[in-house]
């Protein structure tokens, strides 16, 4: 053993090297060195744990859906019963479900005000810019730090009790 890992994130081949690059802003990056292109990033893909820049919602030209899931456990990062994302049907809302059941909503994305119809407090936010993008290749809702966070790390996570 030459003290390599391997781990298939995609069925393309790639001839040549492939770097990983963990960001500040929390992405693990995986790129062909060659072309520098990237192969895979953690922020297509997330976990139980929201941070800025992440998406929540779906891209309408590849299915690809980005949603948080709870733990299985306390221990076991498997993905739990609860869930937080959008649906095609109600493109301008997140739900939080348990297995199929909505569990909960924001109801939907108020434009003029800048947030979701059941969330008022998030006109209230001095901390952070909330964004909802709804266009014809994708629908996703996602957040930055204002500068009155400044270098902070902030983050939301979906717990085991959703």
């Amino acid at each position: 053993m030459d003290g390599r890992i391997t781990y298939q994130v995609s069925d393309n081949s790639i001839s040549g090297s492939v770097g990983a690059m963990l960001l500040d802003t929390g992405n693990l990056v995986l790129w062909d060195e060659s072309s520098e292109a990237v192969l895979w990033q953690s922020f297509d893909d997330p976990s139980d744990t929201f941070l800025p820049g992440v998406k929540l919602g779906y891209s309408r030209k590849t299915g690809k859906l980005w949603a948080l899931a709870s733990w299985n456990s306390s221990t076991d990062p498997s993905p739990g019963d609860f869930s937080l994302r959008m649906d095609s049907r109600s493109p301008d809302e997140v739900f939080i479900l348990k297995g199929n059941m909505m569990y909960w909503t924001t109801g939907r994305w108020d434009i003029d005000r800048q947030a979701f119809s059941l969330i008022p407090e998030m006109m209230l936010s001095t901390s952070f810019n909330f964004s909802f993008i709804n266009n014809r290749n994708e629908s996703y809702f996602t957040y930055s730090p204002t500068s009155l966070v400044g270098n902070a790390t902030t983050r939301f996570v979906m717990d085991l009790s959703g």
